[in-house]
């Protein structure tokens, strides 16, 4: 068979001359705006997330020229199919509805409810029955609606018309030059995207956002089962009772936050000024450690009665925190700014579902920084659960913290500490300007929580009842402490214990007031805190054990365990650390 290279070379360069023809055909200059709007609709909130720091106008430039991008892209196959016949028309117009119908429902849900098409939305729908569905879909309506009042759709609704004008009457060169170049613009930006971030690339697109987050969640739906039927009821119930010493507690569960980083601590940056100013109202804990190095481990034995040398079972096998407490009766909130499933996810979800009210603020999975939120965005609901009529309750507060990538954690008016600084104060020699610069961001994140600790502390101090807030992390981390490596590691377990009782509390609790100054420097595993909360409350359970509380005069020292081993670095007699 012969090929004639010059005829099908002939061929592919007439089809590409006839592109700028048809593509400046009014009704095709009218698709490609649809298709920019759209554009606009389905990555806005990919450009709005908390993990994006650079400035808004920056953000509205990117959107606009990715948004070129996309329209081209969509525009010439769409035209292309548009021109095939019946058939292949009617395929380009249930794709270009499918596509409306999915860039309106992420920018209608994002700008109504705080998140476009995310993990979060679609398992709030799947876990939704038809009933709540139409609920949900009649408030969208009503807030649709309620948009007729506001003055920035009728200044989007001239923008359009005066971009419609532009677009369909301006000469077909001129036409071609802005879409070409604004195309051009979006294929550099989105270049520059890809250099610069190393998560939400397949966020850009709709059609694989939504394949690909709808799997997660049915995966995560069938572990959630799987783990709930596992859970047992609470053992001993009947023995579960309370004096209720505090009347309100805040449980603050940090996140890879290690006190080696903290002002508090002696750490040389002032990464924690507001807990050093308010140092003298503080009890702190100067030798806590995490019962392992990464969060699941941790948050199991932080949740339940599993003790850090329990090796054997599960911890949904032990009697839960949250079951002990409620039955105690106090009312049980966890709010929580982090995931409930993904790659870091934990038992945790199904350790606290007994809870009376459970709120996740945030993503809920650790690689969907589109709906990730700064811990700031817990406040609303601690008010609302502070609030509460409730005259018993214990809220949990579960933090992003110092999770990596750090520089996602903080705003960026906590941008305060410099890789300058960190190389000055630490003079590690092994510290270039790339790594200084990571510690530093690790840094903010403790600056910020400090912040946060500070804004809770306010709202204990305020309260008329017997109040405490307890915060603590679920491990620590290595941050270029000792050499090139970062990471974590049973090493760097060392995290913060910090208890502030409130006036009304230290006034008529003094005995307790008492224990507590004198247990600050035990050695103390998060493992084992639940029984030092019985004792703050008041609360009495068979399964309570003194010898682990220390509180107690029965207190008992004992080796610790990290990642159900026996730690290796204990504090010595000399006050040295080593194996």
């Amino acid at each position: 068979m012969n090929i004639n290279i010059n005829n099908i070379v002939g061929n592919i360069r007439k089809a590409v001359n006839r592109v700028p023809d048809i593509l400046s055909r009014r009704k095709y200059r009218i698709l490609w705006l649809a298709m920019f709007l759209f554009g606009i609709m389905s990555v806005v909130d990919l450009v709005m997330s908390d993990s994006l720091k650079f400035p808004l106008w920056l953000q509205i430039m990117y959107v606009i020229f990715f948004s070129s991008l996309k329209a081209t892209v969509m525009t010439l196959p769409l035209a292309w199919l548009m021109e095939r016949g019946r058939w292949l028309k009617a395929l380009a117009w249930v794709v270009i509805v499918i596509y409306a119908l999915a860039a309106s429902v992420n920018c209608f849900s994002l700008f109504f409810y705080g998140f476009g098409i995310s993990r979060k939305l679609i398992l709030i729908f799947m876990q939704t029955n038809f009933r709540e569905a139409s609920q949900f879909a009649t408030g969208i309506w009503a807030n649709i609606v309620s948009l007729a009042e506001s003055p920035a759709l009728y200044i989007v609704v001239i923008g359009i018309a005066g971009l419609y004008m532009l677009l369909t009457r301006c000469g077909r060169r001129v036409y071609l030059w802005i879409t070409g170049a604004l195309s051009i613009a979006g294929v550099v930006a989105f270049g520059w995207y890809l250099v610069n971030f190393d998560w939400g690339r397949t966020a850009h697109s709709l059609a694989m956002r939504t394949v690909r987050y709808g799997r997660e969640v049915q995966a995560w739906n069938r572990k959630f089962e799987e783990l709930r039927t596992h859970k047992k009821p609470l053992l001993y119930a009947e023995s579960a009772i309370s004096t209720h010493k505090a009347a309100t507690v805040i449980f603050v569960i940090g996140e890879s936050a290690s006190s080696g980083h903290m002002q508090l601590y002696g750490y040389p940056l002032r990464t924690t000024p507001e807990l050093c100013a308010a140092a003298d109202s503080l009890f702190i804990y100067r030798d806590a450690i995490s019962s392992a190095s990464i969060t699941a481990g941790s948050l199991e034995r932080m949740l339940s009665l599993k003790y850090d040398d329990d090796t054997s079972e599960d911890g949904l096998d032990f009697p839960l925190v949250v079951d002990i407490f409620k039955q105690a009766g106090y009312k049980i909130f966890w709010l929580s700014n982090q995931e409930i499933m993904g790659n870091f996810s934990n038992t945790s979800g199904v350790m606290v579902m007994n809870a009376d009210e459970i709120e996740y603020v945030g993503a809920d999975n650790s690689e969907d920084a589109l709906v990730q939120r700064f811990d700031e965005i817990l406040m609303p609901p601690l008010y609302k659960a502070l609030a509460d009529t409730a005259t018993n309750k214990i809220i949990f507060l579960h933090l992003m913290g110092s999770h990596v990538a750090y520089n996602r954690r903080y705003p960026r008016d906590f941008d305060r500490i410099k890789g300058a600084d960190v190389q000055r104060a630490l003079n590690h020699p092994w510290l270039d300007e790339k790594m200084a610069a990571t510690v530093a961001q690790y840094d903010n994140s403790i600056l910020y929580t400090d912040y946060l600790l500070s804004q809770i502390m306010a709202q204990v101090s305020a309260r008329n009842d017997k109040a405490l807030m307890i915060y603590l992390s679920d491990h620590g981390e290595n941050v270029y402490d000792e050499g090139r490596s970062m990471g974590r590691g049973e090493k760097y377990v060392r995290v913060p214990m910090i208890v502030y009782p409130n006036r009304r509390y230290r006034e008529e609790e003094p005995e307790m007031v008492e224990r507590l100054r004198k247990s600050l420097s035990l050695p103390l595993s998060t493992a084992n805190v639940e029984h030092q909360l019985m004792t703050l409350t008041g609360t009495q359970y068979q399964l309570y054990d003194s010898t682990r509380d220390v509180l107690s005069p029965a207190f008992v020292r004992r080796h610790r365990y990290v990642n159900e081993h026996p730690w290796k670095y204990e504090t010595r007699k000399d006050g040295k650390t080593g194996k």
